[in-house]
Order: C-alpha cells, then sequence, then structure tokens
C-alpha cells in the first residue's frame, strides 16, 4: 500500500479505519472510467507539505488483482473482522472510539501498530526476499519516487 500510494510509513502505520472513504468516479482519457480509492490522512503523527497542508495518500486498482493494494486491504479487513471476528467500534453508539480505531493494529486492537514491529515486519520481508537495505519503512516510498522519475513523470514533492 506504502508504494501504490507513495505514502509515508507513518502515515500508513496510524492510519485509522475511519480514514478510509468512499471510492469516487475518476474521469480518464479513453473509454473507460476509473475508481480511485482514497485514503485519506488526518496528519496527526504525518508530515505536512511545504505550505503546511496535510498529506493525502490515494490508489487507484491495479489491474491484477494479486498486485492490487485495494485488493490487499479489503482481503486484511476480511480477514481481521470476518474470520478472526476481531471487535469492531459501532460508528454511531462509539464515535470517538470509531475514529481512532487503527487500520494496522499492534499488541491491542485499539492501539495501532509501532515503528518498531512495522520496522521488524518490513526488514523480514525484504530479507525473504534477498534484498538488504537499511531504511526499511522509507524503501516504499523512494522506490515509487525513482520509478515516477524513470518514467519521466513530472517531479513534484512527494
Amino acid at each position: 500500500m506504502m508504494y501504490q500510494a507513495c505514502g509515508r510509513s507513518d502515515d500508513t502505520r496510524m492510519s485509522s479505519i475511519s480514514d478510509l472513504c468512499k471510492p469516487i468516479d475518476l474521469h480518464t482519457v479513453g473509454p473507460a472510467a476509473a475508481k480511485l480509492f482514497v485514503m485519506v490522512l488526518k496528519g496527526g503523527n504525518g508530515k505536512t507539505d511545504k505550505n503546511g497542508r496535510p498529506s493525502y495518500m490515494g490508489f487507484i486498482r491495479h489491474k491484477d488483482w494479486e498486485l492490487c493494494a485495494a485488493s490487499a486491504l479489503a482481503e486484511w479487513l476480511f480477514f481481521r473482522f470476518t474470520l478472526l471476528r476481531r471487535p469492531f467500534p459501532d460508528p454511531v453508539e462509539e464515535w470517538e472510539k470509531f475514529v481512532k480505531w487503527p487500520l494496522f493494529p499492534g499488541r491491542k486492537e485499539d492501539t495501532a501498530i509501532t515503528y518498531d514491529t512495522q520496522n521488524a515486519y518490513s526488514k523480514d520481508l525484504f530479507i525473504g526476499c534477498l534484498v538488504f537495505i537499511s531504511r526499511v519503512c522509507h524503501a516504499m516510498r523512494a522506490a515509487i519516487a525513482q520509478h515516477l522519475d524513470i518514467m519521466g513523470l513530472p517531479s513534484r514533492p512527494l
């Protein structure tokens, strides 16, 4: 998800369930319309741009479901709340709890995964793929920035 959305590790790690928004129709050039799945990040521990505006992260469904961040997120939510039967706060009855409910929980359902845990999971993933890198939590953002540059897309702050 960090790669496809060019997201910061802190923003991704600190995201809450309430940060997920309804998909919007995106008019495209060509015969097909696309759905843009937007995740709004409310700042919090995340950074802002040079003008002080909060970060926003979004991604479009990939044509290959195995590479699709939206599909992976849907599978994670299905696994977490349906198969594992983890609690889900009722937005009507428990609004404050719902707004803060982490998308990626730590040891407790109501707290976000820690940086150290995210770092350890990422490191294990890279080692399993025989990739050795020192800044594992920043690797996805750096990789997408390099890939955009290689494709010749305009340089703008990420």
